[in-house]
């Protein structure tokens, strides 16, 4: 789903010599997103012709939304160790460089997604609204009321880039022992607005699933992960969340429970995104930190990568063919799941990963801002 960087081989991270992640790809984590796609992947197709549809099931499947959770973690904390290399190697932040790098990674694909809904709309073979044109190309269809099917899921990544439109910016702007502070802010203010809304205006809880203010501090966990990476003590602790060997079935549990405390909607919208965020943080660091253990040994194996390496492919297309509404036996289920897993790796190797390598040349995408200095 989410358009996440490859990372590059970088300098130390921070000023300990042993801070982790300090170069290379970060092990684990594309794993990782191949879980948070399955997890989205399995609450769809359950609502599609010929999938086994009891009440039960269903209602267990729904809960696989849980991926974007996951993703939203994932893309905070692998963004910010990027700028974070960026700006050790460097001593700058380059907000250029940052903006073009995302626009390679996620625009082409994105385009071709909606040139191809385009087509079928032509045609008549989706439904699209020019509120739904208007939406998908400027990033804010988390904001429109209601939107087409084919573009609803857009919402997270209308989430993330709002997101990164202020994070790099906030990283350049303030001193970087402030850095930590921030992202506190940014994962403690959202669940607060999202208590004081449902007390304050419930009729507006719907926007608490998809609002960008509301839902970016999943994200911000992600982000305040990477940054008490750096501090000794804390990651000590850290690790010793994960050093036992069954560690991983703690944040799996607490996920479960979350998610079934989460058919209350004030219990879901309020702390249930924030105790979700958490046991997500929890995996990600167990699993990245610690990759030849267990569990984690199993997500770098090589299903479970190229899975990871497609996810956002995956993400973009889904919709097409996990459609609810299907008129075309091709929508049945398991022959959905082919063709959404046949075009995705199309749209991966076509469009993906020709765009990818250019993010290795980008020396003409501008000049590099410095950081602004500490204050004296």
């Amino acid at each position: 789903m989410m358009s996440l960087e490859h990372a590059a081989p970088a300098p130390d991270l921070a000023c300990e010599t042993d801070a982790p992640f300090q170069s290379g790809r970060i092990a684990s984590l594309d794993g990782l997103r191949a879980l948070a796609i399955g997890g989205v992947l399995w609450s769809k197709a359950a609502h599609t012709p010929g999938h086994v549809t009891e009440k039960l099931v269903t209602r267990v499947a729904d809960q696989g939304a849980v991926g974007v959770d996951l993703f939203f973690v994932i893309s905070g904390f692998l963004i910010t160790t990027l700028l974070m290399r960026e700006e050790q190697r460097t001593g700058r932040i380059s907000l250029t460089g940052f903006y073009w790098r995302r626009a390679l990674r996620i625009l082409p694909a994105y385009g071709a997604l909606l040139l191809v809904l385009w087509g079928l709309s032509v045609t008549g073979q989706v439904r699209m609204q020019p509120i739904d044109w208007l939406t998908s190309l400027t990033y804010t269809v988390n904001f429109a009321p209601v939107s087409a099917w084919d573009v609803g899921h857009i919402w997270s990544l209308s989430v993330e880039e709002h997101f990164y439109l202020v994070w790099p910016c906030l990283l350049l702007w303030i001193p970087r022992q402030n850095w930590l502070g921030v992202a506190t802010i940014g994962l403690v203010v959202p669940p607060l607005l999202r208590v004081a809304t449902l007390a304050l205006v419930p009729e507006q809880s719907a926007t608490l699933e998809v609002w960008s203010w509301y839902r970016g501090d999943s994200i911000a966990w992600g982000c305040w992960l990477a940054l008490v990476a750096t501090v000794v003590p804390v990651r000590v602790r850290l690790d010793q969340l994960c050093s036992f060997r069954m560690w991983w079935l703690l944040p799996v549990v607490l996920l479960a429970v979350t998610m079934l405390a989460s058919r209350s909607t004030k219990f879901g919208l309020g702390p249930g995104y924030t105790l979700r965020a958490i046991a997500c943080v929890w995996l990600v660091w167990g699993m990245a930190r610690f990759p030849e253990r267990g569990v984690a040994r199993l997500l770098n194996t090589t299903p479970f990568v190229t899975v990871g390496v497609l996810s956002y492919s995956l993400y973009l297309w889904h919709r097409l063919f996990l459609r609810p509404d299907a008129w075309q036996s091709w929508w049945d289920f398991p022959l959905n799941i082919v063709l959404l897993g046949i075009v995705a790796t199309l749209s991966y190797v076509l469009i993906e990963r020709p765009f990818l390598r250019l993010k290795d040349h980008q020396g003409s995408a501008g000049r590099v801002i410095p950081r602004v200095a500490p204050a004296n």
